[in-house]
């Protein structure tokens, strides 16, 4: 016992996620944004098709973002890094190559977007989220702590009542004229660990068939949160 009778007080730092007043989610031990990057709000449902709900979809190691549902803003690539930054480029969604190693750059570069400190297109304090950490995800969900339910996947926080939201906005492909796919009934988010052989390493939620899985299933051209 304290013979002063003092009282301790324990506080615990909280960081802020730009864009949104929506606090971030302390889930694994880990601090995630509570928002997909360009999304500034929650509602009770997701709307899909509203960029303010479910942010924008970005290819592996571009900063360009694109929006989901749109075919408008298309090129045919693969390109040089030169010419996707280029002002007639910069803007557009590069279609991939359609072989090995399908990306949207050539020649290929395995150092974009990758290590434990990527920021990627994240806010500035914010990186992505490594395989590792994607790998919690799947594992609440098999134990039952993460369930599908208003377009999104709902996994429970380390705080009582405090949730972790993956809305189902679906993803662009890096071939047919970059056509938004699953909106509504999937999602997939990329991780910054390097996978040499083109495909990325990423965490596919997917509704449909209500399987989570974490791997290397989606191409660099590919346009996902």
């Amino acid at each position: 016992a304290d013979p002063y009778q003092r009282e301790f007080f324990y506080i615990q730092s909280k960081p802020v996620y730009p864009t949104t007043e929506i606090a971030p989610v302390l889930f694994g031990g880990i601090w995630w944004a509570p928002v997909n990057v360009g999304a500034t709000k929650l509602n009770d449902v997701v709307n899909v098709q509203a960029v303010d709900e479910v942010g924008y979809l970005y290819q592996l190691g571009r900063t360009y973002r694109s929006a989901y549902g749109t075919t408008n803003d298309v090129v045919t690539g693969p390109l040089t890094i030169a010419q996707a930054n280029s002002a007639a480029n910069i803007n557009k969604h590069i279609l991939g190559h359609t072989d090995a190693p399908y990306d949207w750059l050539n020649p290929h570069n395995d150092g974009l977007w990758s290590g434990v400190n990527s920021q990627g297109p994240c806010p500035d304090g914010w990186r992505l989220p490594l395989k590792a950490e994607l790998e919690l995800v799947k594992r609440a969900y098999d134990r039952g702590d993460a369930v599908f339910g208003n377009q999104r996947l709902e996994i429970n926080g380390d705080e009582a009542g405090i949730k972790l939201y993956f809305p189902l906005g679906g993803y662009r492909s890096y071939t047919d004229n970059g056509k938004s796919n699953a909106q509504g009934l999937q999602t997939v988010f990329w991780a910054s660990d390097t996978e040499s052989s083109g495909w990325a390493i990423c965490i596919n939620i997917n509704s449909t068939n209500s399987i989570i899985s974490v791997g290397n299933g989606y191409s660099r051209a590919n346009g996902l949160s």
